[in-house]
């Protein structure tokens, strides 16, 4: 559920991406931003890290517009995600080193090699989404990952300590292009498959 403060409407002229991500609780949060300073120096590179309250995993990107998203297509995303069924997923990012970009300065990234589960639940929640009769598309080519800096000197992909943790839920985010902002729009429970489910929605969100 969207906290409903006049601070979290984006300007009407503010470009806005929204996504469907896992997030790490703010504590593991911390902690793994705290670690990446250390990754950082290791790796020898002078990095404009990322704030630990906007690391994620991208799920499914669902578009980019100016302000926010009309309120009937989060009404319709809710009523889609809402159906999706998935158990928690234990997040072990093993990996870490730049992406390959023609930008001057490139994604320093944690990966893993056992994020199959990461995968299916984008699947599933594009296809809820189709189900619903909205169009998202979702690349063939897939690498879950979570970006930790951005810098100019490129550094290996390598072997480091896990950083892992339990997602036992799924969030859509909204960010303000430019700004360093993450707005959470409405946030999804995974839970066992034989267990019940709860879910928060978007309905309430800020800006009516």
């Amino acid at each position: 559920m969207l906290i409903e403060t006049p601070n979290d409407n984006p300007a009407p002229d503010q470009p806005t991406e929204v996504f469907v991500a896992l997030r790490p609780p703010w504590p593991v949060a911390e902690d793994f931003h705290a670690r990446a300073t250390q990754l950082c120096a290791s790796a020898g590179l002078m990095a404009n890290q990322r704030p630990f309250f906007i690391l994620h995993v991208t799920v499914l990107s669902i578009g980019g517009c100016l302000g926010r998203l009309p309120r009937k297509l989060l009404d319709e995303i809710d009523a889609a995600l809402s159906m999706v069924r998935f158990p928690a997923i234990d997040v072990v990012l093993d990996e870490a080193g730049s992406f390959e970009t023609r930008k001057d300065k490139a994604p320093f990234v944690l990966k893993g090699e056992e994020l199959t589960d990461v995968s299916a639940l984008r699947l599933a929640a594009r296809d809820a989404l189709r189900v619903k009769g909205l169009k998202i598309p979702a690349r063939s080519s897939y690498a879950p990952h979570l970006t930790l800096a951005y810098a100019r000197r490129r550094a290996p992909m390598i072997k480091v300590e896990p950083f892992s943790w339990r997602a036992c839920e799924f969030h859509l985010i909204e960010s303000w292009v430019g700004r360093t902002k993450h707005v959470e729009l409405a946030r999804w429970t995974l839970l066992d498959e034989t267990q019940p489910r709860e879910t928060q929605s978007v309905r309430s969100y800020a800006g009516g």
